[in-house]
């Protein structure tokens, strides 16, 4: 109800769209995950390495393997260099489930 409502007054920033985003992922709804992602207005927010590394992680441990590569893929099409924690997320998916 609290990201909701910030959302609707506009009181949303990157840490909060990456900590609601990790919650869902705990939650176990990567699907929230992406929803929540992909709407995001703000272009600044939706292209920053932490809100996607936020859903590759959600991605990552819920299983959705091909979506996770998908938007690992997204991100270095938008510009965005990946840090040490996406690759640290790409590689824990690879040495598990690969």
């Amino acid at each position: 109800q609290l990201f909701a409502w910030m959302q609707q007054n506009e009181k949303t920033n990157i840490a909060s769209y990456s900590g609601y985003i990790k919650f869902t992922g705990k939650s176990l709804d990567p699907m929230k995950a992406l929803d929540i992602y992909n709407s995001i207005k703000d272009e600044l927010t939706r292209n920053n390495v932490s809100v996607c590394n936020s859903v590759l992680d959600c991605l990552v441990k819920n299983g959705k393997f091909e979506r996770c590569l998908n938007m690992f893929h997204q991100m270095k099409q938008a510009g965005l260099k990946p840090d040490i924690v996406t690759y640290s997320t790409v590689i824990y998916f690879f040495t598990h489930y690969y």
